[in-house]
């Protein structure tokens, strides 16, 4: 099963399926060294990403709206957070 879940679509469902290998790659790079809970948000990404890709097109105006909507969060920030983290304790 997929990190999202069983409604998560796969990635040969996507129109790019090119993109969507792409990140899968990297995160299976990012396997051999970051911690699980960068992995875990990273497989979240994917799910985002994939999701992202099988939704129907939204127009300027509606992309708009939902940015400045407070129900929407920044879908990296957990992630890039994480990641800033890790490489805080590494380097220091």
């Amino acid at each position: 099963m997929s990190a999202c879940g069983p409604s998560c679509p796969r990635a040969h469902n996507a129109e790019g399926p090119d993109v969507i290998a792409g990140l899968y790659s990297g995160v299976e790079r990012m396997r051999l060294s970051s911690s699980a809970e960068v992995i875990r948000l990273a497989d979240q990404m994917i799910c985002h990403v994939i999701n992202a890709y099988a939704a129907p097109d939204k127009t300027f105006e509606e992309l708009r709206q939902s940015i400045e909507s407070e129900a929407v969060s920044d879908p990296l920030r957990d992630f890039s957070e994480a990641c800033r983290f890790e490489l805080r304790a590494l380097r220091g």
